[in-house]
């Protein structure tokens, strides 16, 4: 079986059917999973592998949309691991988002899951400091990426159990004075 799906991938990539390929790994990627007894880290070298063989066949650069699928087909095995297993280490999920967002930045799959994985262990500065250092870093600000510090920081429960509505406005405030997109005013002028 698993080399059924490793001989159909590469006949999908000698194709150019990137989509089909990620298929096929994801699918061995799962088999992996459930022979090695829900052992999450024995099937995450087969996305490794899949991309260092797609950047090798020059089907996906850093930053192509074949790399985000990928990315995101180890997201969805990540995320149902963790949320059905009982023994998951959240610094696996967190490593693996923090380098995919920073390449994907704006991927609201990838922030939401960093959201989802930081609030169980309700420490919110590692939020705070991926929405400072890559989702609304200088020169790479968006409309999402606002939207996601906005209502993340909306999330958090301070003090008194509310968030902190000064830094909600502080942000809605950065984001309407930041240059480059103005929440395409400068489209209608």
């Amino acid at each position: 079986m698993v080399q059924h799906l490793e001989d159909s991938k590469g006949l999908m990539l000698s194709l150019g059917r990137v989509n089909h390929a990620i298929a096929f790994a994801e699918v061995r990627s799962l088999l992996e999973y459930l022979v090695s007894n829900r052992e999450v880290t024995a099937s995450l070298p087969i996305y490794v592998d899949l991309l260092s063989e797609l950047e090798r066949r020059g089907l996906c650069g850093p930053n192509s949309a074949a790399h985000e699928r990928c990315l995101m087909a180890e997201a969805r095995l990540l995320y149902y691991h963790s949320s059905t297993s009982r023994l998951f280490k959240m610094k696996i999920m967190r490593e693996f988002l923090n380098d995919a967002l920073r390449i994907f930045p704006n991927n609201s799959v990838f922030l939401e899951l960093f959201a989802w994985n930081e609030a169980k262990t309700k420490i919110e500065n590692r939020i705070r400091a991926l929405v400072r250092d890559v989702v609304l870093r200088e020169g790479a600000e968006t409309i999402l990426g606002y939207g996601f510090a906005i209502w993340a920081e909306m999330r958090m429960i301070g003090v008194g159990g509310h968030y902190n509505p000064h830094a909600v406005r502080a942000l809605f405030e950065q984001a309407v004075e930041t240059d480059g997109f103005a929440f395409g005013l400068s489209l209608i002028r």
